[in-house]
Parts: C-alpha cells; sequence; structure tokens
C-alpha cells in the first residue's frame, strides 16, 4: 500500500458511514484487493445513514432530494461577495482541532481543499473533504 498501513481501527461519521458501509459490501463479496484481508481491527459507525430507506432525513436534505433540488442548489451555491469561500473555510477548520499546533499549516491546507473542489467542480453547499 502506497502509505505503508497494514491495518487500521476505522470510525466513519455522516457521509463516511455510506462509504465505508459500501467499502464493507465489497470486502464481503470478495471484491477488494488482497492487501485488505486482515486490515480492519475495528469498526465504528456515527451519525450516519447506512440504510437508505430507514434514513429520518432533516427537512434541508429532504428539500435537496426533491424536485427542487437543482434551484436549491444554484440558489445556495452563489457566492456573495466571497461568503460561500467564507463559511466552506470555517466548516473545512472544524475538521481539525482546536488545539492543533499549527494555524497557518491548517489555513493552507483549506486553502488547497478548497482549490481542488474548485478544480473538481465541486458546488461550495456540496463541499464535504471530497479529496481521499
Amino acid at each position: 500500500m502506497e502509505l505503508g498501513i497494514e491495518s487500521a481501527h476505522l470510525v466513519s461519521h455522516d457521509m463516511g458511514d455510506s462509504i465505508l458501509t459500501e467499502v464493507l459490501s465489497r470486502y464481503e463479496r470478495g471484491v477488494l484487493p488482497d492487501h485488505f484481508n486482515n486490515f480492519f481491527k475495528s469498526i465504528t459507525f456515527t451519525n450516519g445513514g447506512m440504510v437508505y430507506d430507514l434514513i429520518q432525513f432533516r427537512l434541508s436534505q429532504a428539500l435537496l432530494i426533491s424536485p427542487f433540488a437543482e434551484t436549491l442548489n444554484k440558489i445556495s451555491a452563489r457566492n456573495f461577495r466571497g461568503n460561500s469561500d467564507k463559511m466552506g473555510a470555517v466548516q473545512l477548520g472544524t475538521v481539525w482541532s482546536k488545539t492543533y499546533p499549527d494555524e497557518k499549516r491548517k489555513e493552507k491546507d483549506i486553502q488547497q481543499i478548497q482549490m481542488l473542489n474548485k478544480y473538481k467542480g465541486v458546488q461550495p453547499s456540496r463541499t464535504k473533504l471530497y479529496h481521499i
């Protein structure tokens, strides 16, 4: 493996629960590469919807899967005087611990994530660490 990680204890949250559920489904079907054979030491899911039919959507989530989704997304994705970039930076900043010692590094990482998302065409209202 590229990073040399042979096994891990995994914690997933929110959208990550859905992604990890899919990865585990592939693991169970035997379609992941061999280096995953003894990879998963433990798995913890937090705050996510793994079974789509059982999800109790919030109003905003229900609206985003409704016929109004495209219009709502266009409205929310507008960058009014740079505000969505600022709000995105604040949201991304919550990923780091409040005690993270290198504020300049954190700001640089956030800028790079935002640049990558813009390059990949990710709408600001949908931005959630898509760079894995």
